[in-house]
């Protein structure tokens, strides 16, 4: 079964600003399920595609955070602890 995250959820995963990755997915940014009364729900294994493809063609590190490659391979593993 697909396990699928919440916004705050990916805010903490890629070091974003709360809020910043729901704004995203509304933009049509990141890949992201947005259901009838406004909720949005990220599924890891799309979400973890996406930060890949987004990484292979130029490595991002943030002075923030893990960056997007260490994220994605960190996403690896909570779905395979599930």
């Amino acid at each position: 079964m697909d396990r699928f995250l919440t916004p705050g959820e990916v805010d903490e995963l890629l070091s974003l600003q709360r809020g910043k990755a729901k704004r995203l997915a509304k933009k049509g940014v990141m890949p992201a399920l947005i259901l009838p009364d406004g909720t949005v729900r990220f599924n890891q294994e799309l979400l973890r595609d996406w930060i890949l493809r987004k990484t292979s063609s130029r490595p991002m590190a943030s002075p923030r955070g893990p960056g997007l490659e260490n994220t994605a391979l960190n996403l690896c593993r909570v779905a395979e602890m599930r």
